[in-house]
């Protein structure tokens, strides 16, 4: 019985950790790089390298995991209530 649970466990967990690695493009590319700009104007004002540094480096990771064609036919947002 120990067995199957520990079998349940990493078959649950494993979805997790490959979402975690960042192998895949997000549903909302386009948002996520609108985003990501935002947040790096805003740390251009307070002139914090740092986070700049690190957003263009996740900037960088988005587009180069979804293409162009990805971010242009990304599927529309979701009607909001």
């Amino acid at each position: 019985m120990k067995s199957v649970d520990g079998l349940l466990i990493v078959l649950m967990i494993l979805p997790v950790t490959a979402d975690a690695r960042g192998t895949h493009c997000p549903r909302y590319p386009q948002d996520n790089i609108n985003n990501i700009e935002y947040e790096i104007s805003l740390a251009r004002q307070h002139h914090n390298q740092h986070r700049i540094d690190g957003l263009k480096q996740a900037l960088a990771g988005i587009q180069r995991q979804c293409s162009r064609s990805k971010v242009t036919r990304a599927a529309p947002h979701p009607a909001s209530p």
